[in-house]
């Protein structure tokens, strides 16, 4: 969508007026919006012994709670967080660095644009296999980085086939970024707080977007278009650095990994069982009754999650 999108509007431009683009595009949500009306979605709660709908204020705060637990998810949130505001910055440069550094028109812009999502693509497209959780992680930060070098050849071009060369960098580490911060979710987060903290995920990067874009007139006008490109590369790369000293660890502490849950242990009601607690230290819990009543009082205990 992002790569052909552009390419279409900039054959459509040759056709129709930007007016006339618009209504068509708007029709296109309307379409989408009449699909999705059409769907039935349930949601089943499997974190609570009391199915029951909560409230949006009370699911977020669970989820914000749930991060005190994750840092490794709390360093990549971050990470991805800012290269994102940067990479907004980038976004607004684009058109001027085009015209006024390359001096070139729309055509050569379209030709770049499509070029980045050609490389978010394939970054996207790398992240098929999944991996190891060490694999992940050096994917991730490899994202990160490309990211970065991306954006400061590109600011440092002078001519459209450095140029290309760094949009198809920078598109392809945003998109080996984006798509290993997702694996390292699904990974790290247990499978109850998923959909909680994917929601704070997404208005982090909404948030990250719209600072990034507000930002970038007044830096625009202050530092010019070039400089502003290097300054959104040099951040990304502090970033960068910022998340490669955060997940130094080789695995994560006290959070969950989805490839090794652990063992299970099932018993009546005041017996005593072993029971992995932090690190895989051996402990003994008391089973007690947190069940509804009526149940055959037996209950399971895998291992401890997020604190």
């Amino acid at each position: 969508g992002f790569t052909v999108g552009p390419a279409v509007a900039a054959g459509a431009f040759l056709l129709l007026g930007p007016e006339t683009l618009l209504i068509g595009n708007a029709v296109t949500f309307f379409v989408s919006a009449g699909v999705l009306a059409r769907l039935s979605l349930a949601i089943a709660r499997t974190d609570s012994p009391k199915a029951g709908a909560g409230s949006l204020i009370s699911d977020t705060r669970d989820g914000v709670r749930a991060l005190r637990h994750l840092p490794v998810v709390r360093a990549v949130l971050a990470a991805s967080g800012a290269g994102l505001m940067f990479a907004a910055l980038f976004n607004a440069a684009e058109l001027p660095f085009v015209t006024t550094e390359l001096g070139a028109g729309g055509a050569v812009f379209s030709l770049l644009v499509a070029v980045f999502g050609t490389g978010f693509i394939a970054g996207s497209l790398a992240g098929a296999r999944g991996g190891a959780y060490e694999e992940l992680r050096r994917r991730y930060l490899l994202g990160l980085l490309l990211m970065a070098a991306g954006l400061l050849a590109a600011g440092s071009s002078g001519g459209l086939p450095l140029a290309g060369a760094a949009f198809a960098v920078a598109g392809f580490g945003n998109g080996l970024m984006l798509v290993y911060e997702r694996l390292l979710m699904q990974r790290l987060v247990p499978d109850r707080m998923m959909g909680r903290l994917y929601g704070i995920k997404d208005a982090i990067t909404a948030w990250a977007f719209a600072l990034g874009f507000l930002t970038a007139g007044g830096l625009l006008s202050t530092l010019g278009v070039r400089t502003t490109i290097l300054a959104a590369g040099a951040a990304s790369f502090v970033a960068f650095l910022a998340a490669a000293f955060a997940l130094r660890e080789r695995a994560p502490t006290g959070e969950a990994l989805g490839d090794s849950p652990g063992p299970v242990y099932e018993g009546a009601l005041g017996e005593h069982g072993p029971h992995p607690l932090d690190g895989g230290k051996l402990g003994l819990l008391l089973l007690e009754d947190f069940g509804e009543d009526g149940d055959d009082g037996r209950i399971k205990l895998g291992p401890r999650v997020g604190g």
